[in-house]
Parts: structure tokens; C-alpha cells; sequence
């Protein structure tokens, strides 16, 4: 194997790496996209079940967001590649729609959207589960309740009431 074959062996490899890096921040856009979708759901209704879709999906996200940054390492070398091709002229107008540059230009764009949705993730999805921990907090039982059946939890804000409250002392929503 001389030269040649050493330098198509590097270029398939690389071209893999590409495709594989361009998966994954496709992947980690729309589970990081999903994931933060629901967990705004969840801060705006406060419905358990929009948590844990936030959270079924958040995990996902960081697993691949995660391989799309251990992976990005070629993406960001093809982006200097390419700014480099640019600056020293070697770049023609007419080589702009070459699948290759295309290429270049979509896999370090793919990156940085799959960055940007990643982190917006972690920020609503660490809102949603600081807000759940409070809610979890709030329907804990107080100490001085015998058992479970002597207590409603409100609808609206979470919080345990006895039973009989006909009005939540938290919030004041109707109890049932």
C-alpha cells in the first residue's frame, strides 16, 4: 500500500467520521429540540407527564449531543479548511456549489445548531426538573398525617391539605 492508497484510506475515514458526526447532531437537534419543547409544557401546565416526556427525551439528547462533540473535532478541521481555501483564493465562485463544499459548509453548520439546541436543552430541561423537585417537595405529606388517605393533594399547586380543607391553603383552588 503506498501513498496513494494511504491517502484513500485517510480520505474514506474521514468521509465516515463526517457522515457519522452529521447523524448524530441530527439526531441530537431533534431530541434536543423535543426534549425542550416538553419541558416548556411542563413549566407552563405543571403536568407530571410532560416531565417525564421531557425527561425520556433529554436523555437521548445529551447521549448523543455528547458523541456529536467528541466527534466535532473533524467538523471544526474541515471549517478551517475551508476558511483557509477562501482567504488564499484558491476558492472559485463556481466550486461554491460543489457537493463538496456544500459538505464543508453544511457539517460545521450542522454542528453549531446542534450545539446551540443542546445547551438551550439543558437549560430548559434543568428549569423543568428544579420545578419538579419543588413540586415533589410540596405533595410530600406533612410528618403529622397517619396515612396517605388523610391528606388531598391540590391540582393546582401540588401541595398536601387535610382532608378537611375544602379550599387549598396554599393557593385557595376548590378542593374535591
Amino acid at each position: 500500500m503506498g501513498f496513494v492508497g494511504f491517502v484513500l484510506f485517510f480520505l474514506i475515514i474521514w468521509i465516515i467520521v463526517m457522515v457519522v458526526m452529521a447523524v448524530f447532531a441530527i439526531i441530537c437537534i431533534i431530541f434536543s429540540a423535543l426534549s425542550a419543547s416538553k419541558a416548556k409544557e411542563f413549566l407552563a401546565y405543571h403536568r407530571y407527564s410532560d416531565y417525564k416526556s421531557a425527561r425520556s427525551r433529554f436523555i437521548p439528547a445529551l447521549v448523543f449531543f455528547i458523541l456529536t462533540c467528541l466527534t466535532s473535532a473533524s467538523a471544526l478541521l474541515s471549517l478551517e479548511a475551508f476558511i483557509a481555501m477562501l482567504t488564499d483564493g484558491s476558492f472559485g465562485s463556481e466550486d461554491i456549489f460543489d457537493p463538496t463544499t456544500l459538505f464543508f459548509i453544511a457539517a460545521p453548520a450542522l454542528l453549531i445548531v446542534a450545539v446551540v439546541l443542546g445547551i438551550r436543552c439543558f437549560i430548559w430541561y434543568g428549569r423543568a426538573n428544579k420545578l419538579n423537585t419543588q413540586l415533589s417537595a410540596a405533595t410530600m405529606p406533612p410528618r403529622f398525617f397517619s396515612t396517605a388517605q388523610s391528606f388531598k393533594v391540590c391540582p393546582i399547586c401540588g401541595s398536601a391539605n387535610d382532608t378537611v380543607n375544602s379550599f387549598c391553603v396554599k393557593c385557595g383552588q376548590p378542593l374535591q
